[in-house]
């Protein structure tokens, strides 16, 4: 039976690191709902195998769980990758260079900052961003549901975007 307190560490790390770890499975699945419940099913095995972990390495661990994981659905669902094995590798590279703690507090900052200026935003302007980003909507559809024109929409997205940007940034700074 695993240490409960090796346990608890490795839970702590997962979830500190899930940010990227989601992100990877992305980049992998092009699916955010996927994305997650591989990470989720990576939490449980590490849960389960915290025991066969090396102290030094559960996030490594967890990203070719994710990996493999991710691999497994793309071959359960059929689906057709038109993505060559030298993009997926260059990820692999990519993504090693970004698994330390420094990457990880950054990426929790910046989500952090950017959850603080999302809520600065007007209320239409965030509802837009959101309904874009989060449920994947079209320029025309929101244009449909505000009840505004496509190029209107278009023009909130790439005002609040720069706002964020900007936001995010100065958040940054002042930490």
């Amino acid at each position: 039976m695993a240490n409960p307190n090796k346990t608890s560490e490795f839970l702590k790390t997962a979830f500190d690191s899930r940010p990227i770890l989601t992100a990877y499975a992305y980049s992998i699945l092009k699916d955010w709902s996927l994305a997650q419940d591989v990470f989720q099913d990576a939490v449980i095995s590490m849960n389960e195998k915290a025991d066969q972990i090396q102290a030094d390495t559960p996030v490594k661990w967890l990203k070719s769980v994710i990996r493999n994981k991710s691999i497994d659905i793309i071959r359960k669902n059929e689906r057709s990758r038109s993505r060559n094995e030298q993009i997926s590798i260059l990820i692999d590279k990519r993504f090693d260079q970004f698994l330390n703690d420094e990457n990880i507090q950054h990426s929790k900052a910046r989500e952090k900052a950017l959850n603080h200026c999302m809520g600065q935003l007007p209320v239409t302007s965030r509802k837009i961003i959101l309904d874009f980003y989060k449920s994947r909507l079209s320029c025309d559809k929101i244009a449909e549901i505000c009840r505004r024109s496509t190029n209107a929409i278009r023009l909130i997205l790439s005002r609040s975007r720069a706002d964020l940007r900007y936001c995010v940034k100065k958040r940054l700074e002042q930490e």
